[in-house]
């Protein structure tokens, strides 16, 4: 089985989308995009472990323009040191978050990129946000993420300054796979309790339901890819 590893690739323009489900991509690209569709086994499942092990070794002609706060030119988080693999990565994520819904929109992030297209002689990996929530549909509209502080505040992780307390216990104590299903399981119990929504998927929850949540994602996805 391949995997998405781009030192093992041959490519000039490298695009990443976000959180993007093979299932929902396969049923919706050929509406935006030509060419052969292949599935690989991604080498992460979240952010900084697909850094750690993709972005190994030198990318010295590579521009990376991240709208991903992981993905930064200043610190270095969770073992994710990408600003030491390439070439120069611009921090779209510093400038172009959208206060209002709390993250970087596609629109902003593809003129970032067309503007340096004609810029920049190597390689290029162009880093949406997106299908990642928070959701950009006013259908499905709940609160996004604060503004990042790389190494300052918790990035891309709930709705509100304060954790709900018992997303803390959680994290503090239990081991990655445990902690994924604990944290899909325990969005009810937070909402019974009364306390605020552990992340922009859970406030969409709340207040559409499950199948408004996976109708919120296809519209991000869809809206994203005609950036693209």
């Amino acid at each position: 089985m391949r995997t998405a590893d781009p030192s093992m690739e041959d490519w000039d323009y490298l695009v990443i989308l976000d959180a993007c489900r093979y299932d929902y991509f396969k049923i919706l690209h050929h509406r935006y995009l030509e060419g052969e569709l292949e599935r690989r086994l991604s080498l992460g499942t979240d952010t900084w472990t697909w850094c750690r092990r993709a972005l190994r070794g030198s990318y010295g002609d590579v521009l990376y323009v991240s709208a991903n706060p992981y993905i930064n030119s200043a610190v270095s988080l969770r073992g994710c040191r990408a600003k030491d693999s390439v070439r120069e990565i611009i921090d779209v994520w510093s400038y172009g978050w959208d206060e209002e819904l709390g993250t970087v929109p596609p629109w902003t992030l593809a003129a970032e990129a067309i503007r340096l297209l004609g810029r920049h002689e190597g390689r290029m990996i162009i880093h949406f946000l997106q299908p990642h929530a928070p959701y950009l549909s006013p259908r499905y509209r709940a609160s996004g993420f604060p503004r990042p502080e790389p190494g300052k505040t918790p990035i891309l992780r709930n709705t509100r300054k304060n954790i709900p307390p018992m997303e803390r216990i959680i994290r503090a104590g239990a081991s990655a796979m445990w902690r994924l299903r604990l944290l899909r399981h325990h969005w009810p119990l937070l909402e019974a309790l009364g306390l605020p929504p552990a992340s922009p998927m859970d406030a969409v929850r709340r207040l559409y339901g499950v199948q408004g949540l996976r109708e919120a994602y296809r519209e991000n996805l869809e809206i994203t890819l005609g950036y693209v």
